[in-house]
């Protein structure tokens, strides 16, 4: 079971790369969107460490991601978008700069086997909502992909 793990990060390069390291499986994958305020120039030697590795891409068009705005969604669509490059993938793990992992790796593997098909995150139908939410309808995923 393959995991793609979505990096959104204001830290630096470095910071990413080390990250990556940490969770480094052959069944991982990763996908790092740079703030755009993140100082990462293209020569920066981890950034170039993270581009010679097959299963990191790297988010090209860089947003500045203010706290709350709606650059965070746009960004964290853009991660999406870009896991779909991997194949086989069966989960997706956002997790932001500061998240590091507190279980080794065999754990995380042993909990998704376990917990395989499940769906962590739900939805419903707006149309049952009550009115009041009905000023969320302007958004729809299936438009922003």
């Amino acid at each position: 079971m393959n995991h793609c793990f979505l990096l959104l990060t204001h830290f630096s390069a470095k910071s990413a790369y080390d990250q990556v390291l940490e969770l480094m499986n052959e069944k991982h994958f990763f996908v790092i969107h740079f703030d755009r305020k993140t100082d990462a120039p293209p020569d920066d030697p981890y950034l170039l460490l993270l581009q010679s590795l097959p299963q990191v891409r790297l988010i090209n068009d860089r947003l500045n991601v203010q706290w709350g705005s709606f650059a965070t969604v746009a960004a964290t669509l853009a991660l999406i978008r870009e896991a779909f490059h991997f194949s086989d993938i069966a989960y997706l793990h956002l997790i932001s700069g500061q998240c590091r992992h507190v279980k080794p790796v065999d754990y995380i593997h042993a909990y998704f086997n376990t917990y395989a098909g499940t769906e962590f995150i739900q939805c419903g139908d707006m149309a049952a909502a009550p009115a009041f939410l009905s000023r969320f309808n302007i958004f729809s995923l299936a438009r922003l992909l």
